[in-house]
């Protein structure tokens, strides 16, 4: 007989708000998020074109890890939050994440609130980064693994871990 998989915690960040209700709200009323790309960058020749970026910058920023990473890290400890799980729930944990860039956007423009970095000079430098730094950092035991493959990176992390959960590997 299968056993029932239920989500338990939820946290999500886009451009278009930091919390499920900014989100949904957007949403509903059939507003975007995009803004020009020079309102985030000025002085770039393609100021005009549409983009996405997600508020507050300094959520982004910091020093140990890379700008998705430190993303990573806050959406994964508002969705533990969310769940009330505890150390034990988390070290039985899987992760499975998806980014199209991972770090990369943190290395090739200078990034508010980051020291200047050579690049491949840290682990910054590596999609992995993001789930390592989660399970290191929420003491996760199970096994981590990222996706970078465009645009479909996070449905296909999700897709990859939903077939993992069926699979009872």
């Amino acid at each position: 007989m299968a056993e029932s998989v239920a989500v338990t915690g939820l946290a999500a960040w886009s451009c278009l708000g930091c919390t499920l209700e900014q989100q949904w709200s957007r949403l509903t009323e059939r507003r975007h998020g995009l803004r020009p790309l020079g309102e985030v960058l000025p002085g770039l020749p393609d100021a005009w074109l549409p983009a996405g970026w997600i508020e507050p910058r300094s959520a982004l920023a910091g020093n140990r890890f890379g700008p998705a990473t430190n993303l990573a890290l806050a959406v994964a400890r508002e969705a533990v939050a969310d769940a009330s799980w505890g150390r034990a729930e988390l070290r039985d944990a899987w992760l499975w994440v998806g980014s199209s860039r991972g770090n990369l956007a943190g290395w090739l423009a200078p990034w508010p609130g980051r020291r200047p970095h050579r690049q491949m000079a840290t682990s910054n430098s590596m999609h992995s980064e993001l789930a390592a730094a989660v399970s290191i950092e929420l003491g996760l035991r199970g096994p981590w693994h990222v996706l970078s493959n465009a645009c479909a990176s996070g449905l296909d992390a999700l897709g990859l871990a939903a077939t993992l959960v069926a699979a009872r590997l």
